[in-house]
């Protein structure tokens, strides 16, 4: 499933998993904070939630990790912001995820 960042909380499943990679593309002129949380898209507070991960990805770049069945256990939420665990936006950053049910 691929995603744009917009300005929000995107949900990549709505139920618990397992992530078993991801290919994140930074299309900016700076780093972006790419932030990883097992609950659902309304459940997410940008800044105040506390994620299970955050990956950095500088500026026009692209990246691939393999996560190797990380369990989320509720959903499976990313957030993309301009500081670590952040709540301003950042915007033109696509994320494909590779996930089990």
């Amino acid at each position: 499933i691929s995603f744009d960042s917009g300005n929000t909380v995107r949900e990549i499943k709505a139920t618990g998993g397992s992530l078993q990679s991801l290919t994140i593309t930074n299309d900016n002129n700076a780093l972006a904070y790419v932030a990883l949380y097992d609950q659902p898209s309304g459940g997410v507070t940008p800044g105040a939630t506390t994620p299970k991960a955050v990956f950095v990805i500088q500026k026009n770049q692209a990246i691939q990790i393999v996560m190797h069945n990380v369990a989320f256990s509720s959903a499976i939420s990313y957030y993309t912001a301009t500081t670590y665990n952040g709540a301003a936006p950042l915007t033109l950053v696509y994320v494909t995820a590779l996930y089990d049910s």
